[in-house]
């Protein structure tokens, strides 16, 4: 009996800790991603979706003739841009060298060690905690166990490679089988010149991570982001604010001792999909899909986020 309480304990305890929503940010575009604390980080959970460097200058599309070149450049997977909602963007390792930056002020692209970090909170290298496998793009695989524990919401969004053979125009490929995340890290290993370190979560693991691998610096890959140091999980006091029911049906209550100057509801792609001014409560969300959301208060003392689940 004491060792199914202390299984009960233990997978409450995990399951808490997939719960907790992170602030989110938003990048100079405009694009909104949501966040999730996991131990002492936050990550995004979205790809990046960005087109501008934090100083506004644009970063160069990459053209179907695959350019070998050390200058920054995105990818829209297949030269679709139908499927950047979706799958984000992907980028070059010089675009996230660039000293332009490319990520908003207060979080980076991550290192090889925020990379160990999550793993090892997460046991993503032995489990498929961080994969989503009921997505819009999901896996052509079967992976076994796969849980998305911690809301990480990895899918599989492939890569854009140089490929000789091709002519040197650029191939896509990996869609439906694998997700590549890169790092800010050098590779200093031999074999591989020109390369950074990759994270990878891949039908061939069964939607475990990686250990961490080069990559050549020049391919497409996809991009996360952490929060900088020291961890703040949110400015308005949690204490001081409530909603609920949640999960919720139509009419959500939001009391708060702090006057809510902004109401958003983003969805997991982090779309707003439903946004108010000066929230008067209860708020009316019958209309919305049932799914799970971040509902984001913004008051003259900060922003906090919640998970919410419509029914």
């Amino acid at each position: 009996m004491n060792r199914i309480l202390l299984t009960l304990s233990i997978l409450i305890s995990q399951f808490s800790l997939s719960q907790t929503a992170g602030s989110g940010v938003t990048d100079i575009d405009g694009n909104f991603y949501p966040s999730v604390i996991i131990g002492s980080q936050e990550w995004t959970t979205t790809n990046l979706r960005v087109t501008h460097y934090q100083n506004g200058d644009s970063i160069p599309y990459q053209s179907p003739l695959y350019a070998t070149s050390t200058q920054g450049r995105y990818f829209n997977y297949d030269h679709n841009s139908l499927n950047v909602p979706n799958l984000g963007r992907l980028y070059s390792w010089y675009a996230v060298n660039d000293t332009r930056g490319l990520a908003p002020a207060g979080w980076h692209i991550p290192t090889i060690e925020e990379w160990n970090t999550l793993r090892s909170a997460t046991g993503s290298n032995s489990n498929p905690t961080l994969v989503k496998t009921n997505a819009s793009t999901s896996w052509n695989c079967t992976i076994n166990f796969a849980n998305n524990l911690y809301n990480f919401n990895v899918i599989p969004s492939g890569r854009a490679i140089h490929n000789n053979a091709n002519g040197g125009y650029a191939s896509y490929t990996d869609i439906n089988q694998g997700a590549y995340f890169w790092t800010t890290s050098t590779y200093t290993g031999g074999g591989w010149q020109n390369s950074s370190y990759s994270v990878t979560f891949s039908c061939s693991t069964q939607g475990k991570s990686s250990s961490l691998i080069p990559n050549y610096r020049y391919d497409g890959l996809a991009i996360r982001l952490v929060k900088n140091a020291p961890l703040s999980t949110n400015d308005l006091n949690k204490s001081k604010v409530f909603i609920n029911p949640n999960p919720v049906k139509d009419y959500l209550s939001i009391q708060s001792e702090n006057e809510i100057t902004e109401f958003n509801i983003i969805d997991v792609t982090g779309k707003i999909v439903f946004s108010q001014k000066e929230t008067s409560s209860p708020v009316n969300i019958e209309k919305l899909e049932k799914g799970i959301y971040i509902v984001k208060l913004t008051s003259n003392e900060g922003t906090q986020s919640f998970k919410l689940i419509k029914n």
